[in-house]
Parts: C-alpha cells; structure tokens; sequence
C-alpha cells in the first residue's frame, strides 16, 4: 500500500460527495437537513469523542482528533474543513461508511487512511 498524498485524499473525497449527492431527498428543505450533517460546528463540538464506523456488517471505534482547515478554504468555513480520526489498532479500508455515536444523527462519510497502519484517518468535506 503506498502512502496517500493530499491531492489523493481530495480527489477520494469528491468521489464520496459524489456519492453522497446521489441519495439527497429532491426537496430543498430535505437536502438542507442533509447538509446540515455536513458542518464544522457539529464537529468541533465533539472533538476528542469516540464514534463508530460502521459498514452495514461491521463496525470499528475511532476517536475525533482533529477538525481543520482545508488549504483552499477561508479559515474556520462551515461547510469545507477536514476531519481526522484514530484508532488503536488497524481499522478499515478506505471507503464509505456511516459514522454513529449516541445522539448523533448516523452521518454517511467517505474515509481514506492516512497511514499505512490505518490507525489514522482523514475525511474531507467539501
């Protein structure tokens, strides 16, 4: 596995939006609940909480370490930061999975590792 440069991380990152875009509800209200899952605020508040991943089989705790600019964004913009997890031990592949913790709306994401460990991982909304 080679390491993952950032140009890789945004550009699996628009294919995630990609992703995402096609399950958006056709109403605007609808797709503005959407987004909302989708701020820096919603984030930052739980920085240092555990979440899990999961995959529809299973499942893989990691803990929000990080919430960050993104290099083309202004500083603290709501809708394009990044997100860093981590976790003890290995954790998944890269991919889509819903990120879940109690009280928290389950939040579809698309996660790319950013070790080659995967212990460390990194999500950019864009």
């Amino acid at each position: 596995m080679t390491e993952m440069s950032r140009r890789a991380v945004l550009g699996a990152s628009a294919a995630g939006a990609a992703t995402l875009a096609v399950g958006l509800p056709a109403g605007a209200a609808g797709a503005a609940g959407v987004r909302d899952l989708y701020t820096r605020r919603r984030f930052t508040r739980l920085r240092g909480r555990k979440f899990r991943l999961t995959d529809g089989t299973r499942s893989w705790s990691v803990k929000l370490t990080h919430v960050k600019d993104l290099e083309h964004a202004a500083r603290g913009e709501q809708r394009s930061f990044a997100l860093t997890f981590r976790r003890a031990t290995p954790g998944p592949p890269q991919g889509t999975y819903t990120l879940r913790r109690p009280g928290f709306r389950p939040t579809v994401i698309f996660v790319v590792p950013s070790d080659r460990r995967r212990r460390t991982y990194e999500v950019v909304v864009n």
